[in-house]
């Protein structure tokens, strides 16, 4: 596809993989999302700086993805966006970006706040990833994300503790460990 797009042989194929994918990230078949997601991953690691040009439309559908998706479709759709942080980096953050798809994550973070959420996790670890590579455009949201992460953590140590003296164990719960360093990671972004 690149040496496609490269040549001028076929110069907008990309635009073309990037619309069917968005469109069958849409799909109200679970299997089709998840495929849709993970085909859409492989292109922006392998297309990254041809899809920059095509973000605006494809995080307008992941906010969509967003609000539609559940279980599994949510986990790789936090995947792919983590992902597309990771690889594309600042554009992600450039002009009116961010206010596409960022109020929409930490929306998400509203709605599965409960600590036992296991959608919290990948959310988290999507954000994280996104805050990085936001850096400066991250700015409008640090306070809420700030208030956020700390409340989760709170959350999640006040559960152990609680959990430790009903079952006399000290052992933490694996899970709300993973949610505490991944709230510490998204502080430190």
């Amino acid at each position: 596809m690149i040496d496609q797009v490269e040549s001028g042989a076929q110069p907008e194929i990309i635009q073309h993989i990037c619309e069917i994918s968005a469109t069958l990230m849409l799909d109200r078949n679970k299997k089709v999302q998840v495929s849709a997601c993970s085909a859409l991953g492989t292109y922006i690691e392998h297309c990254a700086e041809h899809i920059i040009p095509f973000l605006q439309p494809l995080l307008s559908t992941f906010v969509k993805a967003i609000y539609m998706y559940r279980a599994r479709s949510f986990i790789v759709l936090c995947s792919t966006i983590s992902l597309m942080a990771n690889v594309i980096g600042e554009p992600i953050g450039e002009g009116n970006l961010p206010q596409i798809y960022l109020p929409a994550l930490l929306e998400s973070w509203i709605r599965h706040e409960h600590h036992n959420n296991r959608l919290l996790l990948p959310l988290l670890e999507c954000l994280a990833c996104v805050a990085l590579a936001l850096r400066n455009s991250i700015q409008p949201w640090a306070l809420l994300i700030f208030e956020k992460a700390m409340s989760t953590i709170e959350t999640c140590i006040m559960s152990e503790a609680l959990s430790a003296s009903e079952t006399e164990h000290d052992k933490p719960l694996e899970e709300d460990s993973d949610i505490i360093v991944c709230s510490a990671d998204l502080l430190d972004g």
